[in-house]
């Protein structure tokens, strides 16, 4: 059979008509009027081969700007953005190399999104190159950016408008188009404008905050350290952040937690470069002794609100932090880390979306319960509670 081919128009409201196929031809979708419409792009969609049962299949038509391809992370790698394992491939056969596909094991619960990966190496994998946000009431969109083409499927909106993709069907096919990435995916070698960090200050909350440019590419931060890595990005929200882990970090004095520091960022192209945290002044905290590692528990019972996905960041004091998928278990969502003293921020969500799906800093050297609380627009409060 031959290829189905759609038309997609833009500058004019176009209604859709099906016409009558003929033999060996699939149907055409074409703007009522195409003299009253500007088509803008023609695509043709593959023929793609249903899987065996036990699998999906979904198939991407994926943005210019995608010079190194894309993944899939969702439940079906345990939500780890910087794992580019299930990398999406050519569909043999397509008549443009946009079109990209892969076929998963088929659960009726799974859900994922997809990440671009950016075309400098030395840029972090995550969730800033994720496919781009669809309308909703909490952004100023006009237009979805990723769209269901074809086959069974459907999008929840979380996170401002973020798509995740659920309820795909067990030995089928999907074709959805990509329209823009959250961050386009090429990375210009060029030297960043403007920046900001993103640290736990002083052992606190992790918050982005404006860098200061002290010239061109460069970029300073004066506050207390908190002893762990930091995040780089061109503004605020998060955009095109890299990930310094303190192994990363140029240190100018012996460093430790609680102390005034100042943090200087001299970019190479974007948010890639090299970063010095300088000794200002000594803070007044003397060093505890350190303590025995042991696993340590942490349930919670979030607000019914919190309808995404439930994900924690956790850290060991003075260690770096990753986010985590809790285990669930009946009301409680449930975190085991094995350290000598646990910090946790539940979220309500994938990555940072802003105060009201997140946690204050929960930090514990004991298996604690908590009842979490919130006021929608200030970050949940945690309360301890028996473990009932």
């Amino acid at each position: 059979m031959k290829n189905l081919k759609l038309f997609f128009g833009a500058l004019a409201i176009m209604a859709m008509t099906f016409v009558a196929c003929e033999p060996n031809k699939g149907p055409e979708v074409r703007p009522e009027d195409p003299k009253d419409s500007t088509v803008v792009e023609e695509l043709e969609i593959p023929m793609v081969d249903a899987p065996a049962a036990g699998k999906t299949t979904v198939v991407l038509y994926v943005p210019e700007d995608t010079p190194e391809g894309c993944y899939a992370v969702g439940t079906v790698n345990g939500w780890a953005e910087k794992d580019p394992t299930l990398k999406f491939v050519p569909v043999e056969g397509a008549e443009s190399n946009r079109w990209v596909a892969y076929t998963f094991d088929y659960a009726p619960d799974m859900e994922m999104k997809v990440i671009a990966i950016p075309s400098d190496p030395d840029v972090a994998l995550g969730w800033s190159y994720q496919w781009g946000k669809n309308m909703d009431p909490d952004n100023d969109l006009t237009e979805d950016n990723v769209v269901i083409l074809q086959g069974d499927a459907e999008f929840v909106l979380e996170n401002q408008g973020q798509p995740k993709l659920k309820t795909l069907t067990d030995g089928g096919v999907v074709f959805i188009q990509v329209k823009a990435w959250a961050t386009t995916p090429v990375i210009e070698a060029k030297v960043a404008e403007t920046a900001a960090i993103k640290h736990p200050w002083n052992g606190g909350e992790w918050t982005y905050q404006e860098m200061t440019k002290i010239a061109e590419g460069q970029f300073e931060y004066i506050s207390r350290y908190g002893n762990t890595g930091v995040n780089i990005a061109t503004d605020i929200t998060g955009a095109g952040e890299n990930w310094y882990p303190e192994s990363d970090i140029t240190f100018d004095g012996e460093v430790a937690q609680g102390d005034s520091v100042k943090f200087t960022f001299v970019s190479e192209k974007g948010t890639v470069g090299k970063l010095t945290v300088t000794l200002i002044e000594k803070g007044a905290t003397t060093p505890e002794e350190p303590k025995e590692a042991k696993d340590i528990t942490v349930k919670a019972k979030v607000p019914a609100a919190w309808t995404n996905t439930i994900t924690a960041w956790v850290w060991p004091t003075g260690g770096d932090g990753r986010e985590v998928v809790p285990t669930q278990e009946g009301d409680w969502y449930v975190v085991t880390e094995n350290c000598a003293e646990l910090n946790i921020i539940f979220k309500n969500g994938e990555g940072w979306n802003g105060d009201a799906n997140q946690t204050v800093d929960i930090k514990t050297s004991e298996n604690t319960c908590y009842e979490l609380a919130s006021d929608g627009a200030t970050k949940a409060t945690a309360t301890a509670v028996d473990c009932e």
